[in-house]
């Protein structure tokens, strides 16, 4: 392992990043307790005092060929095995000890309030739906506040080391899961039909239920459309847009990709053509879950934690909600249509605009985040080396980009409101 200490200035941040070389295995399983400064970036006033004046690497053991050749590989299918897990193990709590070592007297006083901010799990009513969402920051409605919508098939888990960075900023943040997805609830006597329309009006109905008045908000694929039919709405309500690769443009639908779905929205209803509908479920297995986060560089696959995709096919399993998604797939056409009307939002409404994007996207290509150039007076893109999922690993380096952006626009300033 190695802790590196890096800093870049921006408009009113100073951001101190502690960035980690991890040597791991799959035959590793309690490692965390050596991510003390890992991938974590603080503002000014956060530095922990537990930071030593003069950073020093740490290093792994020097080895010889000979041992180094006894450590296995990723490609190496004894990596499974469990045939090395002494070498590994060794070398592990080594590494550990080393620096659990040189820090754990002055882990013991850290003040509670310079560490990364709890995550909250709450859930309200909101237009009958007991609506599931995670929360963190200030708690003062007075406090800037971003809200985060997540796409398919996701939730806001997706979300769980980005919350905790932005509230360190100073941010108020919720993150919903949207009905059919997440652990939102959807009573079945309520009769909740699964549009985009009755998505964004859930949405708007948990907005008004937090009276949440004016925020920056943040949308990944499908959280894209609902997000705009909410702002269709609420014109005066969006002080930001963020879009991680959430597509409002034709060009930013990728082939072959979005041919199958073509074909289905030429069907009147999500049932009127069972082939059509059918050609779709490969989407809902558990295949196709993994090559979302998996896929984008020839690294990814291999580094990718299949946490949020497990969770993500276990919550897509249950009862029901495969069929709630292919309806979804069949509303989308909607969204296409709308494309237009949000366009003209952007332009008429001068919002700034913050796209992220994961270059490397099958789904929505970077066409897609160029195209906002056209709209958006303010208007910025981060290219990330990653596909759909561009935020999965990605969070410290998203939640500065973001935290610059609001400050080179002065989005929470009272000048801007």
């Amino acid at each position: 392992m190695s802790l590196v200490l890096t800093k870049s200035l921006s408009k009113h941040h100073l951001f101190v990043k502690a960035q980690k070389v991890i040597f791991s295995s799959l035959c590793m399983t309690d490692f965390s307790s050596a991510e003390i400064l890992c991938g974590n970036h603080y503002p000014l006033d956060y530095i922990p005092t537990y930071l030593p004046t003069q950073l020093t690497p740490l290093h792994a053991p020097e080895m010889n060929t000979e041992q180094a050749a006894k450590l296995p590989t990723p490609d190496d299918p004894r990596w499974f095995t469990g045939a090395y897990n002494s070498t590994i193990e060794e070398l592990g709590a080594q590494l550990i000890q080393e620096e659990l070592g040189r820090k754990s007297s002055n882990m013991e006083s850290i003040p509670e309030s310079r560490q990364l901010p709890a995550v909250h799990q709450s859930t309200m009513t909101a237009d009958g739906v007991t609506v599931f969402f995670r929360h963190a920051g200030p708690e003062s409605p007075t406090a800037p506040t971003i809200v985060l919508l997540h796409g398919f098939p996701s939730s806001s888990f997706m979300f769980r080391n980005l919350i905790p960075h932005l509230a360190l900023a100073g941010y108020r943040v919720f993150a919903p899961d949207l009905p059919g997805f997440g652990f939102t609830d959807v009573d079945p006597a309520r009769g909740y039909h699964y549009t985009f329309q009755n998505l964004a009006a859930t949405f708007e109905a948990f907005v008004d239920a937090l009276h949440l008045r004016r925020f920056a908000l943040y949308v990944c694929d499908l959280g894209a459309p609902v997000g705009l039919r909410f702002a269709l709405r609420r014109p005066d309500a969006l002080a930001a847009l963020v879009t991680q690769n959430g597509n409002l443009y034709r060009e930013g639908l990728a082939r072959p990709f979005w041919a199958p779905f073509e074909a289905y929205w030429a069907q009147p209803t999500p049932s009127h053509c069972p082939p059509a509908r059918d050609a779709l479920r490969c989407l809902v297995e558990y295949p196709a879950t993994r090559w979302r986060y998996t896929q984008g560089s020839p690294s990814l696959a291999r580094r990718v934690s299949l946490e949020p995709c497990d969770l993500d096919q276990t919550l897509l399993d249950r009862p029901g909600i495969k069929e709630v998604q292919l309806d979804l797939f069949h509303d989308y056409r909607s969204n296409v249509e709308l494309y237009p009307a949000f366009q003209r939002y952007l332009a008429q409404s001068v919002v700034p605009v913050l796209a992220v994007w994961g270059r490397h996207d099958p789904i929505y290509t970077p066409d897609g985040a160029v195209a906002f150039r056209r709209d958006v007076r303010d208007m910025e893109i981060r290219w990330i080396d990653a596909g759909h999922f561009a935020l999965e690993g990605n969070e410290v380096d998203v939640a500065g980009a973001m935290c610059e952006f609001f400050d080179t626009y002065y989005i929470f300033s009272p000048l801007a409101a």
